[in-house]
């Protein structure tokens, strides 16, 4: 069995991109278009 981290280059090699990557790049655009007021919008 893999590890977290084995599976990950794995993944970075076969798929051709880094998924940790993508996941940080979709935070911070999530994070740009929340807006303060939240649910009371």
């Amino acid at each position: 069995m893999s590890t977290p981290t084995e599976a990950t280059k794995a993944s970075r090699t076969r798929e051709g991109f880094d998924p940790e990557e993508l996941r940080r790049r979709y935070r911070l655009e999530r994070d740009k278009r929340l807006r303060a007021d939240g649910n009371d919008q």
